[in-house]
């Protein structure tokens, strides 16, 4: 009998510790990228401080789906590559950036220029709106 209690109670802890994702103040938070040029982008590759995600190819004037990530600052990483040319924001220093927190935000992204190897990368305000399914 105490066999079976001890067996129990041990199954009933490890169901426990088997619960949904946290929500916590600084997240997660779920980001998708919104290409706004002319132009399409493939090997999208995002860093937002604590986790890094390919988005594979997004065709211009479209948006990406949401990908999870467990932090995400309103300055995030974005690389893509644009007829051949990688393209960037360059890395991006969170030591005094606020983090987003548990919503769904989207960045648009767009080349400052053709040929100059740079991306434009801004958190749309407000955001998209709070994380739903945890």
């Amino acid at each position: 009998m105490m066999k079976k209690i001890t067996i129990l109670i041990t199954l009933i802890l490890a169901m426990a510790g088997c619960s949904k994702e946290k929500i916590t103040p600084e997240g997660p938070t779920d980001v998708r990228i919104r290409n706004l040029s002319d132009v399409e982008f493939t090997n999208v590759i995002v860093e937002t401080g604590k986790g890094e995600y390919n988005y594979g190819t997004i065709a211009s004037r479209s948006d990406s789906e949401y990908h999870r990530f467990e932090i995400s600052y309103n300055n995030i990483e974005v690389t893509a590559t644009i007829d051949g040319m990688v393209y960037t924001n360059g890395e991006q220093d969170h030591t005094f950036d606020v983090y987003i927190g548990p919503d769904k935000v989207s960045y648009e992204v767009y080349p400052e220029s053709i040929g100059s190897g740079v991306l434009i990368v801004e958190v749309v305000y407000p955001y998209d709106g709070p994380i739903t399914d945890l």
